[in-house]
């Protein structure tokens, strides 16, 4: 969905994805090619923008993903990024109970603070955090936040 609105405002797109069944359906619905397999795995580029929703709190190694999405990205691109928020107020209030602790998923829990380290070893600089369910970026998320990061 995210790169059928970038496509539809007139960005050219391109997409990874692991599903292949997922990978070739996106492709045939956006008549971009969307390649199969990890970050990681991809050779450095150029690209403006590389964004990845709810997807960093389940990979096996978040500073090799991020490091390989830098590499992704030229002088001034940008990362973004969603995911879960453990120093919510839902995560905190709910403990064990807290409905993203999904550890055959989610092998990943990061707060505010973990993220901006992992941005500052990365080599990014944080350009805005949104953690409020009420602004248009986090819509009705009562845990989780977008960062928008940008290359130094």
């Amino acid at each position: 969905m995210f790169l059928e609105a970038a496509k539809g405002r007139g960005y050219a797109v391109g997409g990874l994805e692991f599903s292949p069944v997922a990978a070739g359906v996106a492709s045939e619905r956006l008549g971009t090619e969307i390649f199969v397999g990890e970050v990681v795995d991809l050779p450095a580029a150029d690209y403006d923008v590389v964004a990845f929703w709810d997807t960093i709190e389940h990979v096996p190694d978040p500073k090799a993903f991020m490091d390989a999405a830098v590499r992704l990205i030229r002088t001034g691109g940008v990362v973004a990024l969603s995911c879960p928020r453990f120093d919510s107020l839902a995560a905190r209030l709910t403990r064990t109970r807290w409905w993203t602790l999904k550890p055959h998923k989610h092998i990943w829990h990061f707060t505010r603070k973990d993220l901006r380290r992992l941005l500052a070893e990365a080599g990014l600089e944080e350009v805005r955090m949104v953690t409020s369910p009420l602004r248009a970026a986090n819509r009705w998320r009562l845990d989780s936040l977008g960062l928008v990061a940008k290359k130094k």
